[in-house]
């Protein structure tokens, strides 16, 4: 039985994407800019160049643009992983070290800092889209378990170690030095990455073939 093709999108769906991507990059700059709270969805649609209506259209309150700002900022973030991942370090410790800095992206304007702490403050309160959410938050941790695996079959890591209890050591480590960084206005991420690479550096020790 042959296979079926996925179906090219239509020229309307394309644009209907371009649009809806447009609103998520400009809102995401007007919150930078200022804050999610000043920031009305009448201001976005006015930057756009498109009318009020047609934003609710897409995205029917705040909440549900920033759900999409998130999901944006990941797969942005999954793009320059990916880039790490497709070329990896030949030091397991370095590689790890590189696809973290990679996901952190440069997190160091007063501005970004304010940005990704509402962005966060959504993450723990949106429970209905905390699957949508974790679904995000595995792809870094599949990109991570890869690596590992990809170590372990080059005989760059022991094989007797245990890569998902690594990955969830390491995403731990990630997410609370990151934490630190948007939370501290005097944290720059160079800093930050020196303290993530003290901590992954422990877990390396013995693992090393």
């Amino acid at each position: 039985m042959p296979t079926s093709q996925p179906q090219t999108p239509s020229l309307r769906e394309r644009k209907k994407e371009k649009f809806r991507q447009n609103l998520i990059n400009t809102a995401t700059e007007l919150f930078r800019e200022g804050t999610v709270t000043s920031t009305r969805m009448e201001d976005i649609a006015a930057n756009a160049e498109a009318a009020v209506t047609t934003v609710y259209n897409y995205f029917p309150n705040k909440h549900a643009l920033l759900i999409a700002i998130i999901e944006n900022q990941v797969f942005l973030a999954q793009e320059r992983v990916h880039e790490v991942l497709s070329d990896l370090p030949a030091d397991p410790q370095q590689g790890i070290l590189a696809m973290i800095a990679a996901d952190y992206g440069d997190v160091d304007s007063v501005e970004d800092k304010r940005f990704w702490r509402e962005l966060l403050a959504v993450m723990v309160l949106a429970v209905d889209e905390q699957p949508d959410i974790e679904h995000a938050r595995r792809r870094f941790r599949a990109s991570l378990k890869r690596a590992i695996e990809v170590y372990i079959e080059s005989g760059k890591l022991k094989s007797s170690r245990d890569a998902d209890a690594l990955v969830d050591i390491i995403y731990a480590i990630y997410a609370f030095h990151f934490r630190n960084l948007v939370c501290s206005q005097d944290s720059l991420t160079a800093g930050i990455l020196q303290l993530v690479e003290r901590d992954i550096s422990l877990l390396f020790v013995d693992s090393l073939t």
